[in-house]
């Protein structure tokens, strides 16, 4: 390493170098410009060149721009860091980026393009990528922290469920306009929401990719809509500008389930996968409705609790009628979330809940003639025997 030199934009506890990189490919030696960034989190990553990698892109824009004097058309970036680029693209050193459209609205230090990447020996293997150019100093130095996150952490999940990192680039002439950019697989457009509006079936798929990344103690850190592309069939997640290692070796959130009642979130819990679950209404609501009013959980397990706490004045002395609405909430609350208690509770229903019912009222009448108290019961009901409330 040689013609080294500090890199202005650092601060904090980040340095940057600016350098040269001797290497060698089939004989021949070559110099890449390079930059090093040493931190606590990533000093020990060590840049390579990777066989396939251009070290040279010519950016072209195809298509008419408003507001493009942050970059000069026909202007050359160099490799900083990257990860691999597929074998498609041939063994070349220098490439044409063709810039088709622009994406999104357009930030004061960041801009986001489609593009398209073609080897100079072959320009009709041309493949789509997405470039994030940065404009500032500061946008620069977060856009390379990010490309060396996708080599360091996210190598084992590139092409499935994060995109292609196919390396950061800078500018050759950085005094002007876009310093750098960091040069992605293009993955589709983003998914609609993260709500209820796009299928139970997508949602789970979500997260089970984000728990995928924290098995292996990557948490994102700014999962929204916009950051989950969908790809064939499959959700991708982008955008890992605020992504860190997970604090604790085992991510605490793997026992999440869908359609589990939800638990207080607490020390233990895992604040990315619990958020991210309640965001996507992956939780069984708290409570439900029964009577026109609400009652929590706890009344699963106690449909003669639910039944004494029926109105009186809508029911009367009619005590069959409240304890079969109240197996009738009950049912609907699982059906919806807990499908597999729906099932033994359903059976009950149609075989035992009448019996049940008339056994209540009459257990109520003579309580009214003994003098007791109406409204009053054990609480616990007759249930069948293998059916438990899920905690």
């Amino acid at each position: 390493m040689y013609n080294s030199s500090r890199y202005a934009f650092c601060g904090g506890r980040r340095q940057c170098y600016r350098c040269s990189v001797p290497w060698s490919a089939k004989g021949e030696r070559h110099t890449v410009n390079a930059l090093i960034t040493f931190s606590s989190l990533l000093y020990h990553l060590p840049l390579q060149r990777p066989e396939m990698a251009p070290s040279l892109l010519h950016v072209i824009f195809d298509a008419p721009f408003h507001n493009t004097s942050f970059i000069i058309s026909n202007a050359d970036f160099c490799l900083v860091a990257n990860t691999h680029l597929p074998r498609a693209l041939g063994e070349t050193e220098h490439c044409d980026l063709h810039i088709v459209s622009k994406i999104g609205i357009p930030k004061t230090d960041v801009r986001v393009f489609r593009a398209q990447l073609a080897p100079l020996i072959d320009s009709r293997s041309k493949r789509d990528v997405i470039v994030k150019m940065a404009l500032t100093r500061d946008a620069y130095a977060l856009m390379l922290q990010e490309g060396l996150f996708y080599a360091r952490y996210l190598a084992p999940e590139q092409g499935q469920t994060v995109p292609l990192s196919y390396g950061v680039y800078e500018a050759q002439q950085p005094t002007k306009g876009a310093l750098g950019f960091l040069m992605l697989e293009e993955c589709g457009h983003p998914i609609p929401s993260l709500g209820e509006t796009i299928g139970q079936d997508l949602r789970q798929q979500i997260g089970d990719v984000v728990k995928q990344l924290h098995r292996l103690g990557i948490v994102h850190g700014h999962i929204r809509r916009g950051h989950v592309l969908w790809k064939d069939g499959i959700p991708v997640l982008i955008d890992f500008s605020k992504a860190h290692v997970h604090d604790g070796l085992v991510c605490r959130g793997q026992t999440l389930q869908w359609g589990q009642i939800p638990l207080l979130a607490d020390d233990d819990t895992c604040e990315e996968l619990y958020e991210l679950y309640n965001y996507m209404c992956a939780f069984a609501p708290a409570y439900f409705k029964c009577y026109k009013s609400t009652f929590d959980v706890s009344y699963l397990q106690k449909p003669l609790a639910l039944a004494d706490a029926a109105p009186s004045h809508r029911y009367g002395n009619d005590h069959g009628k409240r304890l079969r609405e109240a197996y009738q909430a009950i049912y609907g609350y699982y059906r919806t979330w807990q499908p597999q208690y729906a099932v033994q509770l359903q059976d009950f229903m149609q075989n035992k809940m009448e019996d049940a019912c008339k056994a209540y009222q009459t257990n109520k009448e003579i309580d009214a003639e003994e003098g007791g108290d109406d409204d009053e019961s054990d609480g616990e009901g007759t249930i069948p025997e293998d059916y438990e409330a899920v905690s």
